[in-house]
């Protein structure tokens, strides 16, 4: 596990994608240090009569949708990076070279996966931290509600990854993998208005298939909707995109493991 993991981070180096999170990092804390030239309303005189309670969510709502934008942009970043590091694997040579070592297919894949999942998942939370504390000197205010939104990024990129990964690994192709994230992502905006399109069609074959493909495939919009919410410490109306685009992601990665197993190389 270690041992692959060092490699992942090793080409997460060599492919100079650390410095596109750095350069990244850089651009966001130049952004933070100019709104707080422009002084955004963050810090207001209070009245005896002021509403308190509406103040600190003026405050708060700037500092999480900065804050949440940033880690959107670095985890687009991540999955992009990271899909073609399956099939890259899987090349002539380079699979071989893995399975000469004591560690079987599934092993391998695990390994792996968790290895991709730490070093791009920590950049993306590492790059976060940095923002996070960043965006707190400038304005003088820490919300540490801000850790759902960093936990909401690493279940995200475990979705995402998910999905590069039974792709590359069925295709053995880098844009194919790539392909899959981007029609997953046009799917999830398609089916969000399903209400619409159940309006427009007007079956309810249709609104059963609609609402059965929705259920299915992963929400990470919706889920991320629940992981704001939770930050700017309001009730989550609906965890039903969280645990099913969990599940769904559990799901693909075994049935990685099945096509990994029987793959021929």
């Amino acid at each position: 596990m270690r041992g692959i993991t060092r490699d992942s981070l090793v080409e997460f180096i060599d492919r100079k994608v650390i410095w596109v999170f750095a350069a990244l990092l850089l651009l966001g804390i130049l952004i933070v240090l100019l709104t707080g030239k422009l002084n955004m309303g963050l810090k207001l005189p209070i009245s005896d009569n002021a509403d308190l309670e509406g103040l600190d969510a003026l405050i708060r709502d700037p500092f999480m949708r900065v804050f949440n934008g940033f880690l959107g942009i670095f985890l687009f970043l991540a999955v992009m990076a990271s899909a073609g590091l399956f099939p890259r694997m899987l090349e002539r040579g380079r699979i071989d070279f893995y399975l000469s070592k004591p560690i079987s297919r599934v092993g391998l894949l695990l390994n792996k996966f968790l290895g991709l999942w730490t070093v791009y998942g920590g950049a993306v939370v590492a790059s976060g931290l940095v923002l996070f504390v960043a965006i707190g000197l400038v304005h003088g205010t820490f919300y540490l509600a801000a850790v759902y939104l960093v936990l909401l990024s690493l279940a995200s990129i475990f979705v995402w990854l998910t999905i590069t990964t039974f792709f590359g690994i069925l295709s053995g192709s880098t844009a194919m993998s790539i392909m899959a994230a981007f029609l997953f992502w046009v799917a999830q905006q398609v089916l969000e208005a399903r209400q619409v399109l159940k309006s427009l069609l007007d079956s309810d074959l249709a609104d059963a298939v609609l609402d059965a493909v929705y259920y299915i495939l992963p929400k990470t919009n919706a889920m991320s909707d629940a992981f704001y919410a939770l930050a700017l410490g309001r009730p989550v109306g609906d965890w039903v995109p969280v645990w099913s685009t969990l599940l769904f992601a559990v799901v693909l990665l075994y049935l990685s493991a099945l096509v990994m197993r029987r793959k021929d190389f």
